[in-house]
């Protein structure tokens, strides 16, 4: 499913006018899923791979808050 973070990254984009309804749902989804470590839950995993799996699930939490805090940032949240 893409999400309007896909597509642009703040509300100066020409796309944003049209998106703004999603655009706005998507910073409030944003912010009700951060987790109190300050990161957001992975929806996957490497079924077979635990230990490669514990090691990798942490670079995409560190990636996911990068983009989603740039995607907020962007957006004046």
């Amino acid at each position: 499913m893409e999400k309007p973070s896909q597509f642009f990254s703040n509300s100066g984009s020409i796309f944003y006018k049209d998106n703004k309804e999603i655009a706005d749902y998507e910073c409030d989804f944003i912010t009700r899923t951060q987790l109190e470590d300050g990161s957001w839950s992975i929806p996957w995993g490497w079924n077979g791979y635990p230990e490669e799996w514990a090691v990798s699930k942490n670079w995409w939490k560190g990636s996911g808050a990068v983009l989603n805090l740039l995607y907020l940032k962007g957006m004046g949240s």
